[in-house]
């Protein structure tokens, strides 16, 4: 039973976790004028480049404007393991008219909170495809918006590591952004002969480093 607890702790990255994301609000600024003369009728629908991810959101329509603004949006909510979520991006898509007016890439990796609640703010461009604009475009589109996240993990995220009396030895954390557990680790890395292969993995830890122990 000792030895179970254990496991379960040093392999904690492969514990699946309901994720949530709210938005605060979400707006896109300088639209240009469609070949029509009009600014496009747009929502926008969010999504993870996670292939095993399928749930979406989707705005609702804002028509013939060239600021539009969304308050009201529906949280995204999947299951995924940390490592996971972290080689992966939240996509933002604008669509008109059934085709993909243009998307942004967020990478999980770069706008993570570990403290559930924290306000993530976001202003990214977004190229739009001149197939779909009239004359020159007025300026550069961009996609702006705030939300946070709940039911981030709070335990230390590993995929290898055998727990002693000293520590955890033979440490392979899931992901360089993943928390540090609170006792004395000694990273995998350490080892000369494992050396060379780690620096082939990404997002793996610094080579030898040490962390002390919190407690």
């Amino acid at each position: 039973l000792f030895q179970c607890a254990l496991n379960r702790l040093i392999c904690m990255s492969l514990q699946l976790c309901e994720y949530q994301i709210f938005f605060k609000n979400l707006a896109i600024f300088n639209l240009p004028r469609l070949k029509s003369g009009k600014y496009p009728p747009i929502f926008l629908r969010v999504g993870t480049t996670d292939p095993k991810v399928k749930s979406k959101v989707e705005t609702v329509l804002r028509d013939n404007t060239q600021d539009a603004e969304w308050f009201k949006v529906e949280q995204l909510r999947f299951s995924t393991t940390f490592d996971r979520l972290f080689n992966s991006d939240m996509q933002l898509a604008v669509i008109c008219g059934g085709f993909n007016f243009g998307s942004i890439k967020l990478p999980f990796a770069s706008y993570a909170r570990f403290q559930d609640g924290e306000e993530v703010e976001f202003q990214k461009r977004l190229e739009v495809p001149y197939k779909f604009i009239r004359g020159p475009a007025p300026g550069p589109v961009e996609l702006r918006g705030i939300f946070f996240y709940n039911n981030f993990p709070t335990f230390a995220q590993m995929t290898g590591g055998v727990h002693t009396d000293t520590g955890i030895e033979d440490a392979v954390p899931a992901h360089r952004m993943c928390r540090k557990p609170h006792v004395r680790v000694k990273y995998l890395s350490d080892k000369p002969s494992m050396r060379a292969e780690l620096m082939m993995i990404p997002n793996r830890e610094e080579k030898g480093k040490l962390v002390e122990s919190h407690t």
